[in-house]
């Protein structure tokens, strides 16, 4: 866009961008203020560097502006003087921004969710360790404390016991043993999803499912018509994390009394769906940088070159539905 004003800044031209911008109709007399083009805030800018314009042109920065629709413009905007007789002419010359600065601004807001995302990863890996330090040492330490008490009481009076006696004690050994067992699985378990490797992943799910339906106290649907056979690894662990964090939202914020998991493979896609009854989701929630659980389920399904949707279900409560391409 390219303006030519008095030294009282008021409008002699304006290039056709600037008449498409704001609509200008030559017909209505003249003088124009600029400011009714260019806005107060670019307005003031001139009026603040005013002895500092020259011949030269001088960078007033990127300003925000409005259109004749009322949406916002960025423009980088350059100012020179032009001589006439003993006084002069302003020629403006500005450059639409708009794209650039709301990428930068897009940027910017990546930027803080990726460092807040990184921060409540490094928050929860530090709970996980003190949660795991605190398992290992009450759960676990107890038990091979009294397992090793056990055995040493057995140690100091085998040579007096009958065949019938030591029979007794090593069963109760053994238990002290398989509740050590338990306990190790039971963390391990926590850590990493090793049920999709004993199990495979449909037989995970449904342990998964139910195990989260008995502590919620939330019904279920389950349809599983996925090939696992199509599925890597990589795919399997990623999808049964994200089905995992959609039952934790379920459970924490929904209210649901039951909820629908569907997962499917159609059209060489690993199709999930989730859907509850509860009181439906905030929408502006998906959107916001505090959302981190969320932000966490997007990035998880970006890596995978997948898509994830937020919609409100058919009646109430909310669905989720992700599709992760399947990688041969």
């Amino acid at each position: 866009m390219v303006i030519f004003a008095n030294d009282s800044l008021h409008l002699i031209e304006i290039n056709e961008e600037g008449k498409r911008l704001f609509n200008f109709n030559e017909e209505i007399a003249l003088p124009y203020s600029v400011s009714d083009f260019i806005g107060e805030e670019l307005t003031k800018k001139i009026k603040e560097h005013s002895k500092k314009i020259t011949e030269k042109p001088f960078s007033l920065g990127v300003s925000e502006i409005y259109d004749k629709n009322g949406k916002e413009i960025y423009l980088d905007s350059y100012i020179q003087k032009t001589k006439k007789g003993k006084s002069f002419d302003y020629l403006l010359t500005s450059l639409d921004v708009n794209y650039q600065v709301l990428a930068k601004n897009q940027e910017i807001n990546a930027n803080l969710q990726l460092r807040a995302l990184y921060n409540r990863i490094e928050k929860i890996q530090e709970i996980e360790r003190n949660r795991v330090s605190r398992e290992i040492h009450d759960e676990l330490g107890q038990v091979l404390t009294a397992l090793k008490i056990r055995i040493s009481l057995f140690g100091r009076k085998f040579t007096r016991l009958s065949i019938i006696e030591v029979d007794d004690e090593l069963i109760d050994i053994l238990g002290y043993i398989n509740n050590t067992i338990k306990t190790v699985k039971k963390i391990a378990l926590e850590l990493k999803p090793v049920r999709i490797e004993e199990l495979g992943f449909s037989d995970a799910i449904r342990w998964y499912v139910q195990d989260f339906s008995k502590k919620s106290a939330i019904k279920y649907k389950l349809t599983l018509k996925q090939n696992d056979d199509l599925l890597s690894e990589d795919l399997t662990t990623t999808a049964y994390r994200l089905i995992q964090e959609s039952l934790t939202n379920v459970a924490k914020h929904s209210k649901a009394m039951k909820v629908n998991i569907s997962i499917r493979t159609i059209n060489e896609k690993l199709k999930i769906e989730i859907a509850d009854n509860g009181i439906g989701m905030k929408f502006p929630i998906i959107f916001s940088k505090d959302s981190l659980g969320i932000i966490g389920m997007k990035e998880r399904v970006n890596t995978a070159n997948g898509t994830i949707r937020f919609l409100l279900g058919k009646l109430s409560g909310t669905r989720v539905i992700i599709d992760l391409p399947i990688k041969n």
